[in-house]
């Protein structure tokens, strides 16, 4: 089976009342960042 997110981030304990917070996980090609916007993007429909 192929993965299509990677984990980039651990979870945190909560503290001092805050929550604990759960890991953190991205796109498979976004994993070391995301990609460069060319200038012509103005809204993620463009994408398309």
């Amino acid at each position: 089976m192929k993965a299509y997110a990677v984990k980039v981030e651990d979870g945190k304990e909560g503290r001092d009342g805050a929550p604990a917070v759960g890991p953190v996980y991205r796109n498979v090609l976004a994993k070391d960042g995301f990609p460069i916007v060319e200038n012509s993007v103005n809204t993620s429909w463009d994408v398309f």
